[in-house]
């Protein structure tokens, strides 16, 4: 079983991440995209999340989605800024792009 850190004995580069994932639940956004019905399956993460990893990223100003995986600080290895935003962990760039690829609006 996985035990989860407290969000003051973790390390993270993305501060301002962890600030805003926290406002996004006061505000009631992760729900409202966790509820959105998208067709794709889930095999370690939901399409949802990956959408959400896709805001996150945007608001970290990640230019490209392989910075997620590949910059010198990638988001999908910050365990402070998914639990900020309700996730147990971020998927990959390329998870993250299919998911996005697929959404149409």
């Amino acid at each position: 079983m996985k035990q989860e850190q407290s969000p003051s004995s973790i390390l993270t580069d993305h501060a301002m991440l962890v600030v805003w994932g926290q406002f996004a639940h006061c505000m009631g956004l992760i729900r409202a995209i966790e509820q959105v019905t998208l067709s794709q399956k889930t095999v370690d993460h939901s399409p949802q999340s990956k959408v959400l990893e896709f805001l996150v990223a945007i608001l970290g100003g990640l230019e490209y989605l392989k910075d997620i995986s590949l910059s010198a600080r990638p988001l999908d290895k910050d365990v402070a800024v998914a639990q900020a935003w309700g996730q147990d962990a971020w998927a990959d760039h390329s998870g993250v792009s299919r998911t996005v690829a697929r959404c149409r609006v």
